[in-house]
């Protein structure tokens, strides 16, 4: 049973983009400790789980009231949170403040893995005690088919220098972020839906990175029992049997890779990397095109024509099958075309491969003296060039006021997965984790391009700007209030880059990021605000009333 949580001062994030009054569908269209009633969000006072509704939950508020609550998430139905988030008691919270299997009870032999239920094979201490045809993971004491590549939980972990990973491993740069990856000399030592790619030219290294150079959705956090991680976007779907049509290597499951027939299209076969046996009829070989050892025999005949509709990404057929090109003038400027229709390779001077393409830089060292890697362009520019120096968690950069500033997005392929760009705030709304590792200690916040005084509010595990400024990325509110996001404050929620904005002393942080303010409440050394006074946001503005209501934290000695 669930009880009543005493977790509000962490349940209302700033920048939560849930209605608080406003309209509703379900219990999730409404912020934390409110409820969709007859279609507008309301509250409903509760003294336990048994006064609420199935699917909610009953938290208590700061002020010693509880109320009922949406559930957010629910490991024995396999609802989980978003990358970066744990499930706590039917709530998503950043990963680290809580034990994420804490009050979680699994059915059957199911165990909780990261706050999610899932099934598991029979323990093992060696090969002897699983069935024929698996083996033992020593590492997770269970029984796997075998051949099964290796998956280590560090694989993916976020890193600065490769002492920080595995023996042998390297700390490399990839689309999210440096990550620990497993050294490789072919595709066969990694996992299926990653490949052997070179991640330092100038010294040879060579990694397994996932299809879509991203460490994030089920890359990190995997997938139900049953379904197989689209190494490239991140979602889980159900694989194709063996022998069915495919592309990619992601589509065919954890234990088979997408290979060329002899006659022509690509079909799912099982791997046999490591000498594992394969099923009667078929023999263990080492496919030339892919560099992985596959089953062979069982799938010459399967495959589909082209019939005309190849199209997008790839957009010629050849042998019965589409693909990206026919000869090396079809890829980009490095690229070669290699025998299954795809580009591959980079060199010259864009040696690195980013995102299917290849770039000059991915990070500052990869340019001369006195340049810098524009994160935008993945070229070398000037030092000076503001977005150029956007990076996450403000990868973006927009024009307010005629200034540039680094900001969340511009664009919805700049927020996390199911999130879609706000181009009025620039700022990511649903499906997107703002928030990554729970601090511990003032040292673990890093202001990086803002200006923000932080310190950690160990009992939330965000940071929060001393001054009572916040972004909802880098600074949150202490205590868990609004952030009010500074363009919302300025504009009424309007403009985004449209019009000037005026100049506003006492507006804390902000450096080459767009501030916000922290919702406070009078009496005016509203603890909250720090240093800062709690004003009235029509004061904030000279205003009167003005563009919005209530009150946040303001530097009245800047």
């Amino acid at each position: 049973m669930i009880s009543v949580l005493s977790l509000f001062g962490l349940l209302a994030a700033c920048g939560d983009d849930a209605s608080v009054d406003g309209s509703c569908a379900s219990d999730l269209d409404c912020n934390r400790g409110f409820i969709c009633l007859n279609g507008s969000c309301g509250q409903s006072a509760c003294d336990g789980l048994g006064d609420c509704d199935t699917g909610q939950i009953c938290i208590a508020a700061t002020t010693g009231d509880s109320y009922c609550s949406g559930l957010e998430c629910d490991p024995t139905l396999g609802t989980g949170c978003v990358v970066g988030e744990v499930c706590a008691d039917g709530l998503c919270i950043p990963g680290g403040v809580a034990d994420p299997c804490e009050g979680v009870t699994c059915m059957g032999t199911d165990v909780c893995v990261d706050g999610t239920c899932q099934p598991v094979g029979p323990g093992c201490t060696d090969d002897s005690q699983c069935a024929q045809g698996e083996t033992c993971n020593m590492a997770t004491s269970q029984c796997e088919p075998a051949g099964t590549p290796p998956v280590s939980s560090a694989a993916c972990d976020v890193c600065e220098a490769a002492s920080e990973c595995p023996e042998g491993w390297s700390c490399s740069t990839i689309a999210t972020g440096k990550a620990c990856l497993p050294p490789c000399t072919s595709n066969n030592d990694c996992q299926t839906g990653w490949s052997c790619q070179t991640v330092d030219p100038a010294a040879g290294t060579m990694a397994c990175a996932p299809a879509g150079y991203k460490c994030q959705g089920c890359v990190t956090a995997g997938c139900p029992a049953g379904q197989t991680c689209n190494t490239i976007n991140g979602q889980c779907y159900a694989p194709q049997a063996t022998c069915g049509t495919c592309q990619y290597d992601w589509e065919c499951g954890a234990t088979a890779a997408c290979v060329k027939t002899s006659d022509g299209p690509r079909v799912c076969m099982e791997r046999c990397s490591g000498g594992a046996a394969c099923a009667a009829g078929t023999t263990c070989q080492m496919d030339q095109d892919d560099a992985m050892e596959v089953c062979k025999g069982a799938c010459e005949a399967a495959g589909l024509p082209c019939d005309g509709q190849c199209q997008g990404t790839t957009p010629f057929c050849k042998n019965e099958v589409c693909v990206q090109c026919m000869d090396d003038t079809h890829c980009s400027d490095g690229g070669t075309c290699d025998a299954n229709g795809f580009c591959t390779g980079c060199g010259g001077e864009q040696p690195y491969y980013w995102d299917g393409e290849c770039v000059q830089c991915l990070e500052d060292s990869h340019c001369a003296a006195g340049t810098i890697c524009n994160q935008q362009t993945k070229a070398c520019g000037a030092e000076d060039d503001v977005c150029g120096q956007c990076a996450d968690p403000y990868p973006a950069c927009a024009s307010v006021g005629g200034e540039f500033y680094c900001v969340q997005c511009t664009k919805d392929e700049d927020c996390g997965l199911g999130g879609t760009c706000n181009t009025a705030t620039y700022s990511c709304e649903g499906g997107t984790v703002t928030p990554t590792n729970a601090c511990e200690t003032d040292a673990d916040c890093d202001p990086g391009l803002t200006d923000y005084d932080l310190a950690c509010d160990t009992g939330s595990g965000y940071c929060y700007d001393k001054n009572g400024g916040c972004d909802g990325v880098t600074a949150f509110c202490k205590g868990g209030g609004e952030c009010l996001d500074l363009l919302s404050a300025l504009t009424g929620a309007g403009g985004g880059g449209g019009g000037g904005i005026p100049g506003l002393p006492g507006m804390p942080g902000g450096g080459m990021t767009l501030p916000g303010l922290c919702e406070c409440s009078i009496p005016f050394m509203d603890p909250v605000c720090g240093d800062a006074t709690c004003l009235p946001l029509g004061q904030i503005l000279g205003t009167g009333g003005g563009a919005g209501s209530g009150n946040y934290c303001f530097s009245l000695g800047l």
